[in-house]
């Protein structure tokens, strides 16, 4: 992931390390992500685009205007609405934007 802001991994991320044997983390250096914390299980369940518009339990993390700026998931820089289009086919139920 390309960005400005400070990286710090996740407790889940630290425990993936230590299962892997190769690792003794610190888990007094892991912060929970912000990214879909404390949104629900709808977030984690359902579609993150339903025809083509973004629900309640997701409108401050995803979007469907191209070039829309707003504030980024972690509250802490900017952000741009941006999707790519794909050259090959994407199974349909992965197809949130007909138009793409």
């Amino acid at each position: 992931v390309a960005t400005t802001t400070h990286q710090v991994p996740s407790p889940l991320t630290l425990a993936i390390l230590k299962d892997s044997g190769w690792y003794l983390p610190i888990y007094t250096a892991a912060k929970i992500p912000s990214f879909g914390h404390g949104v629900g299980c709808d977030f984690v369940y359902k579609d993150c685009i339903v025809d083509g518009v973004v629900p309640a339990y997701s409108e401050d993390i995803f979007c469907t205007e191209m070039e829309h700026i707003r504030c980024g998931p972690g509250h802490q820089s900017v952000a741009a609405c941006d999707s790519k289009e794909y050259q090959n086919d994407v199974e349909e139920e992965y197809q949130y934007c007909s138009d793409l």
